[in-house]
């Protein structure tokens, strides 16, 4: 199974606008149940998830990218997690974070919030491959 985005990013990651709207202590946590099981799916697949990152991963995007069985990176493309700039911990995806690229890389990523290449997630062994051009395109 190929995941990609269908656009020039592959994913945004949630709104962090809707995390300003969720005062209720039960909606947050309704809100992070929804995303925790979204990434508990790669491990249930049967079949191996290759994320091809054609663009923007960000945040919970970036989660998803490097959450698959195999990560391919087009050298463009710019993975991040800019939630501490808004406030928010990247509690989720932050295990899996830790188990591929290290403990103190994975602090660097989520508390700079600054995006990285592909050459940068090709050397924290978070992607498989870097490509020079579009991996895959959705477009027909």
């Amino acid at each position: 199974m190929i995941l990609t985005g269908a656009g020039q990013g592959f994913c945004a990651g949630a709104d962090l606008s809707e995390f300003k709207g969720l005062k209720d202590p039960q909606a947050a946590e309704a809100r992070a149940e929804l995303t925790m099981q979204l990434h508990l799916v790669f491990s249930k697949i049967s079949k191996p998830v290759l994320c091809a990152i054609n663009g923007a991963a960000m945040g919970g995007g970036a989660g998803l990218a490097i959450a698959g069985d195999m990560a391919l990176m087009a050298d463009g493309a710019k993975l991040g997690y800019p939630e501490t700039r808004h406030g928010i911990v990247a509690a989720i995806v932050l295990a899996n974070l830790v188990r591929q690229a290290g403990r103190k890389a994975a602090f660097e990523l989520v508390s700079l919030g600054e995006p990285i290449g592909a050459a940068r997630a090709m050397q924290l062994g978070l992607v498989n491959y870097v490509f020079r051009k579009t991996i895959f395109s959705m477009k027909p």
